[in-house]
């Protein structure tokens, strides 16, 4: 069985930063200026509460304060704030004022105690390439049932669950089908998973596949365009693709496994460009092997061997990965809209509210790229991103399927 840790239930849904995230008095010394308007002041401390419950997180998942993929989420965080809200006097080192408090709070509190962090993920692909274990692995509870031989997932379920003091809610759809015969039970499918997109507004988007499956003629291709016209160009704004049996297929392939791997991705790659229909997007990858019994880390992290660099096959803990960048993405997120309310308030005349956004709309062209530029920095060799579709509405059909079923991780 996988492996078993406690977790507790954690059943909020919330893309803000929640009253548990408001900062302490005493540890927005240094982090807010008193001189600063008030609106200011809260804007510094929102987002040092992200920096600060990022770092909680990533330490609890196993990762050292001063690693480089959260040093570099930091930085990140640091130099939108100082492009959207610039200062007009010095400020301290507030990414070390963030590991101060995160580790301080970390040593007072339960391992699992709540960070006001709470995570909403779409999880779909074809059928049987493990997307119901997939939650069970992340979670690292069986909270799904799975079976290796047939189609588990019957209809859509919502899975509530916390990881290091992060809530996180899936929503597991069943498989969809390669087949061109299956287009119309697909597409009434999806119009049940567009219901549930909707009402629930999910962050980010896993879209899962077999790295070894082989299917002839694009067979993906029919799929994934339907998706995109269900659901809209907008959704791959948010998706990560996530290819399973990574390890199965290593020991298949033996030394061709590399080059084979790379060959998969890019084929996916195309494919999903080609349904986007935008020929520059560029979608992160992660190498995932959802065994139980698959090999770990040291420190007990399940992992996958993949080619980092040019060269040589690393191990790479890819639950560690996955949850961190979902998280360092949902922090730059999340301050993005923190600063573009701010951007948009304007303290007189809708002209110069106006004038601001504009301002607002011409830094993030021109100086700050789309979140997933910083992916491919962030987990160099794993993912593969930096070109985001462009949001398109879909059409706009309901249906009258079964509403989600509830599942609460216990």
């Amino acid at each position: 069985a996988t492996a078993v840790r406690p977790s507790p239930v954690v059943a909020a849904r919330s893309g803000a930063i929640t009253a548990a995230a408001a900062g302490s008095s005493s540890s927005s010394s240094g982090v807010v200026d008193s001189d600063e308007p008030k609106d200011i002041q809260k804007l510094r401390r929102q987002i040092q509460d992200l920096r600060v419950n990022l770092i909680r997180a990533a330490v609890r998942l196993g990762l050292s304060a001063s690693n480089e993929q959260l040093g570099q989420y930091l930085g990140v965080l640091d130099r939108l704030e100082k492009v959207q809200a610039p200062s007009a006097k010095p400020r301290p080192d507030v990414n070390k004022l963030a590991v101060q408090e995160a580790l301080e709070l970390n040593e007072s509190e339960a391992p699992d105690s709540k960070l006001g962090t709470n995570l909403v993920v779409l999880v779909i692909g074809m059928t049987g390439t493990g997307k119901s274990e997939l939650i069970n692995s992340v979670l690292e509870k069986p909270v799904l049932g799975t079976s290796a031989f047939r189609e588990s997932t019957k209809r859509i379920r919502i899975v509530k669950g916390a990881v290091a003091g992060v809530s996180v809610t899936f929503i597991d759809t069943p498989g969809l089908h390669a087949s061109s015969d299956a287009q119309i039970s697909n597409r009434n499918l999806l119009k049940g998973i567009k219901r549930v997109y909707n009402k629930r507004k999910p962050h980010f988007v896993l879209y899962v596949d077999r790295l070894d499956a082989a299917r002839p003629g694009f067979g993906e291709l029919g799929v994934l365009t339907t998706i995109t016209s269900t659901l809209g160009q907008a959704v791959w704004k948010k998706t990560m693709v996530v290819l399973t049996h990574a390890n199965a297929a290593r020991e298949k392939l033996g030394k061709e496994y590399p080059a084979v791997s790379k060959q998969r991705r890019n084929i996916l790659q195309n494919i999903l460009r080609q349904a986007a229909g935008e020929m520059q997007l560029r979608t992160p990858f992660h190498l995932v092997d959802l065994y139980p019994e698959g090999p770990r880390s040291q420190s007990g992290q399940p992992i996958v061997f993949d080619q980092v660099g040019m060269l040589t096959l690393s191990a790479v803990p890819w639950r560690q990965n996955l949850l961190v960048m979902l998280l360092g993405l949902y922090a730059y997120e999340t301050a993005q809209q923190l600063l573009q309310k701010k951007a948009g308030k304007g303290k007189s005349a809708a002209a110069a509210a106006g004038k601001q956004g504009d301002m607002f709309k011409q830094m993030m062209r021109s100086r700050l790229p789309p979140t997933n530029y910083f992916v491919e920095q962030l987990v160099e060799g794993v993912t593969k991103p930096d070109g985001w579709a462009v949001p398109e509405d879909p059409f706009g059909a309901e249906t009258d399927d079964e509403e989600a079923e509830d599942f609460r991780a216990m």
